[in-house]
């Protein structure tokens, strides 16, 4: 039996710890209970009583078959998102597994969205094949970016079905500004009266050493402005050698690495201090477009090329990453910094596509 108040179970890749994905589920949940204060919200995790603890819903394993299937059994809606989930560039595993839930969810007769991926890359002909027959069956898909419907399109998805909105986390607020002083006392920032240049690095399969090429176009840019690092682990297990690492190789107390693991808004809010901002990490780049601040990305992946393209902000990518490049850039950023924002238009626009995503899943719900 149904419940009167509806129940959504999502899926997604949350209990892992990376920010950019935690930052995507409390989005979305935030924006839920406020279209519907009495929804019932069960999130699949890899850490079910954390996630449960962190976002106020229930949580269970994402690899407990028979309890899934028990929620989806009461489900009233089944979503998978967002995220990059679809794509088989980290294995096969990844695009089987998130397809099929969906086709769980389905097969219980649950009504199923796709919610505001970045889908692809799917380079395998089993993982198209499979993207094919099971994506054409759901309710509805959004996705945050028009590269997105591409991939959908050229998988034989009709486009009509289609929607393109935005990342939930465009509609992310930060965390109150008292919360901002603490975390800047707690970490010992802002030490020195110098600019705040954020830095955002995660580890890649690449023949060069990028950690080593971010260090060095920080330390040259640091000889031409003196100005202060903020490393920024979006996440620990991954990223927080490596933010060591390039700190090691900065000038004694210019750079600092967070140490702490901070919620989504309290990142959000802290890096609204960042005066520029390097990043890998595609929401390192959100959250600097949402305080609009000049930021430029490079892009082991093209969901970092897709949004940067979006509101017009520099791109490297990997393989022509260089300190002499990256140094350009950033230089140039600066002199620019008073006059290159996000421009708000696109920030406001953004927002609303990102809040879009909830009414079209709720309109998904009620429809008969």
């Amino acid at each position: 039996m149904k419940q009167s108040a509806p129940k959504i179970v999502i899926s997604g890749y949350y209990g892992f710890g990376n920010t950019g994905d935690e930052a995507i589920l409390d989005s979305i949940v935030k924006t839920f209970k406020t279209l519907s204060p009495q929804c019932k919200i069960v999130v699949l995790s890899q850490n079910p009583a954390k996630t449960g603890r962190d976002f106020e819903v229930q949580a269970i394993s994402r690899k407990n078959i028979p309890f899934i299937l028990a929620e989806l059994f009461t489900a009233d809606l089944f979503i998978s998102g967002g995220g990059g989930l679809i794509q088989d560039v980290t294995g096969f595993s990844t695009i089987s597994y998130y397809l099929g839930l969906i086709w769980l969810a389905r097969f219980v007769g649950v009504r199923t969205m796709i919610y505001a991926q970045g889908i692809g890359p799917i380079i395998t002909e089993k993982g198209k094949k499979l993207g094919k027959k099971i994506i054409s069956r759901v309710n509805c898909i959004t996705v945050r970016d028009n590269e997105s419907k591409q991939v959908l399109e050229n998988l034989g998805i009709n486009s009509s079905f289609i929607i393109v909105t935005a990342d939930p986390v465009m509609a992310l607020e930060p965390c109150p500004a008292s919360r901002v002083e603490e975390i800047l006392k707690k970490e010992n920032i802002y030490s020195k009266n110098l600019p705040l240049l954020g830095v955002s690095v995660r580890p890649w399969k690449t023949e060069i050493n990028h950690s080593s090429i971010i260090a060095g176009a920080l330390k040259r840019f640091m000889e031409n402005i003196p100005a202060q690092v903020l490393l920024i682990p979006f996440q620990r297990s991954q990223d927080y050698e490596l933010c060591k690492n390039i700190e090691s190789l900065l000038p004694s107390g210019s750079a600092r690495t967070l140490e702490e693991v901070y919620k989504p808004d309290e990142l959000l809010g802290l890096m609204s201090r960042l005066d520029l901002l390097a990043g890998m990490r595609l929401h390192s780049l959100i959250f600097s477009a949402i305080n609009r601040t000049p930021a430029v990305g490079i892009s082991y992946d093209p969901k970092v090329k897709n949004f940067l393209s979006i509101i017009g902000a520099p791109c490297i990518s990997l393989e022509e990453l260089s300190d002499e490049r990256l140094l350009e850039v950033m230089l140039k950023l600066w002199t620019e910094r008073d006059t290159w924002k996000v421009p708000a238009a696109y920030f406001i626009e953004l927002k609303q596509k990102a809040l879009e995503n909830a009414k079209i899943a709720f309109d998904l719900i009620t429809r008969k």
